[in-house]
């Protein structure tokens, strides 16, 4: 696949997608939380969306050059959807754009190995979720 489609220079396609989809899924998992009582853990969603946001904002300055300065600006997101995940199955759905995040910023070996780490974190997180 095109690295032109995880540009962070040139914003693509799949780069877009991947910030609404968190964005509408981080706004869906904040009303199910919020809905249900669960004011701390809808606060820590806010404080991701936050962290999120910021990521976006500095993203574009951090890819090109520094992948270890990007690996270390997106582990408070990743560490901070994995608290929410533990925490409420809705935040769960958003490995998917995460994932997608993590395979455009970091080096091809990083992202390829940061999604596998997060699809099979995810898979377990619903397992336990789900009471099996």
């Amino acid at each position: 696949m095109s690295r032109f489609l995880f540009s962070p220079r040139r914003p693509g396609v799949l780069r877009w997608i991947s910030h609404g989809a968190f964005g509408a899924l981080l706004v869906s998992a904040l009303a199910m939380t919020a809905g249900d009582g669960g004011t701390a853990v809808a606060a820590g969603g806010a404080l991701l969306g936050g962290l999120y946001v910021a990521w976006v904002l500095l993203e574009g300055e951090l890819v090109p050059g520094r992948p270890g300065l990007a690996l270390l600006c997106l582990l408070p997101v990743v560490l901070t959807w994995a608290a929410l995940a533990a925490a409420a199955p809705p935040f769960v759905w958003l490995v998917l754009p995460l994932a997608l995040t993590c395979a455009r910023a970091l080096p091809l070996w990083a992202g390829a190995f940061a999604a596998s780490v997060l699809a099979c974190g995810s898979v377990v997180l619903m397992i336990t979720h789900t009471g099996l």
